[in-house]
């Protein structure tokens, strides 16, 4: 049976928030988006307070998405596999959409992935369950050491994104990047409540 619980949802709901900790933030390349970056952005300012109540900086985000990836996500009882190989061998980035996963993760997650691996040598490795070595619950890449390369890798993100009728969700830390994705369903779902919520025409959300 297909496990639950992934996709988008994986970050804003339920447990999954506890696990992870860190909401991936979009890589926005265009202003129809911009609103479903105000949603991502309002969930991780509600979730990054310390008890003090003061707000996490962006480089203490970076150090707390490096040190869960490393201490939480790679940690056992989870297992690891070689994403591009995962993907290629028929393995699933459990989505909201069982019906949209499969050829997300084959038309838009896969080349992007093969895509980092040229340009810039980055490993990526998705984790998964012993039970369910098939379904990736979290996926990641190694970036480079050098911080100008993750700028350029976020550009090449941003025009992956503008070509996908849905969305290319990240969150970088120093040493590791996040991925995760919407269908277009869920984007403009999102995209509509947003513009619910501010009283503009939703209508214009359409891409």
């Amino acid at each position: 049976m297909r496990p639950s619980g992934g996709g988008f949802g994986r970050f804003i709901h339920g447990t999954a928030v506890d696990s992870y900790t860190i909401l991936p933030v979009r890589a926005m390349s265009s202003s129809v988006k911009m609103s479903i970056a105000v949603l991502v952005l309002a969930a991780v300012a509600a979730f990054f307070l310390w008890p003090s109540g003061r707000r996490v900086s962006r480089k203490e985000l970076r150090a707390m998405l490096d040190q869960k990836v490393d201490h939480v996500w790679m940690a056992s009882p989870n297992q690891t596999q070689d994403a591009v190989r995962f993907f290629e061998s028929g393995g699933v980035y459990i989505d909201l959409d069982p019906q949209d996963s499969e050829k997300i993760d084959r038309d838009v997650i896969l080349p992007l992935l093969k895509d980092l691996k040229k340009k810039y040598d980055a490993q990526a490795t998705v984790v998964c369950t012993k039970e369910n070595p098939g379904y990736a619950r979290g996926l990641f890449v190694r970036l480079p050491e050098d911080s100008a390369s993750h700028r350029r890798m976020q550009a090449d993100i941003e025009a992956a994104d503008e070509r996908f009728a849905g969305a290319i969700l990240t969150r970088f830390g120093d040493k590791w990047l996040a991925i995760d994705a919407l269908n277009k369903d869920e984007f403009e779902t999102l995209f509509h409540e947003d513009q619910k919520a501010s009283g503009t025409d939703s209508s214009s959300g359409s891409r």
